[in-house]
């Protein structure tokens, strides 16, 4: 993606807001018309009611602008009923596909009417709003879309100590699933740890993660097959949210540990997903696709990979990987 395209404006620049009393709101179509005249590409969604609510009516006037939807400010009371919260994300999620947004901004909305004063919640209410997240995600997944949780003034996760809490009780939460999976489903595809082994031979080569996943997240997800020692650096969501940003800083870092910079490395992505291609090509990487996921390996060298298995444990998967030996 250009830097041109990730342009985009949002409705509040024009002064239009949710907060109650906040003055003149503007017409959508003036706002939309100035939008484009300043040569934007795209738009938040703005409060409710600025847009339409329909989905197709809402791709049909942002395609007479020429603007696609980049996403929107969406506060949800998280930690309150479930099927309250699920089904406006829902309804949120339709909307901002049809516009073409591909994320959804989410907001841990404290369920009161202003931003100036927020409930204590109990540990229970910090559980349930943990699940909630996990469960959001697949909510907006089922419309195509990814979800990003934004610290607000006002909301529930404002301040650092409250991200902090934020991923602390994630890992928490994800410990005790991962303890509790089935070992029938938990387990290391076929080829694997063969690959580890032959890779981790080569003195020159380094092992790494690339995962969305925050490091502490990927250490309790591999410590349970036994392979997280096996990674001597990664590229981590923590370090940046977007896929090619992050295995980005994961083969610096890999490339650090050789006393080299990644140019002069050759570096290999191994990925099940065609985003997981597009970020191997976005920082000038060979991909080796695996069909361990949703994909199968056709799809995966149609999206570009340089070569693509049912598994690590296919003849010449390993030696794609790390080269003939």
């Amino acid at each position: 993606m250009t830097t041109t395209q990730r342009i985009a404006g949002a409705p509040i620049s024009w002064g239009v807001s949710e907060v109650p009393g906040w003055g003149h709101q503007m017409r959508c179509e003036r706002v939309l018309a100035e939008l484009r005249e300043l040569g934007l590409a795209a738009t938040e969604a703005g409060p409710d009611g600025f847009l339409p609510d329909d989905p197709g009516a809402l791709r049909e006037l942002l395609t007479a602008y020429d603007l696609t939807l980049a996403s929107g400010f969406t506060p949800l009371v998280l930690h309150g009923d479930a099927s309250a919260w699920r089904r406006d994300l829902a309804s949120v999620a339709a909307r901002f596909a049809a516009g073409g947004a591909s994320i959804v901004v989410l907001a841990a909305s404290t369920g009161l009417d202003d931003y100036d004063a927020r409930p204590q919640l109990t540990g229970a209410d910090w559980r349930r709003f943990l699940h909630a997240l996990d469960a959001a995600r697949e909510v907006a997944g089922e419309h195509g879309l990814e979800i990003a949780l934004h610290p607000h003034y006002g909301t529930m996760v404002e301040t650092p100590e409250e991200i902090d809490r934020v991923l602390t009780a994630y890992v928490e939460i994800l410990e005790d699933e991962v303890r509790r999976a089935d070992s029938a489903r938990y387990y290391l595809h076929r080829g694997m740890e063969s690959a580890l082994d032959r890779a981790a031979a080569h003195r020159e080569v380094a092992l790494g993660l690339g995962t969305g996943n925050i490091q502490e997240g990927a250490r309790v997800k591999l410590q349970r097959v036994g392979v997280y020692d096996r990674f001597r650096f990664g590229g981590f969501g923590s370090d940046h949210e977007e896929r090619v940003e992050l295995i980005r800083r994961g083969a610096e870092r890999g490339a650090a540990l050789l006393g080299t910079t990644p140019a002069d490395c050759r570096v290999v992505i191994i990925g099940d997903t065609p985003k997981d291609v597009a970020a191997a090509k976005g920082i000038g990487a060979e991909c080796v696709g695996v069909g361990t996921g949703s994909f199968t390996p056709e799809q995966l060298l149609a999206a570009g990979a340089n070569a693509a298995f049912k598994d690590l444990g296919e003849p010449g998967a390993i030696e794609a990987v790390i080269g003939r030996e």
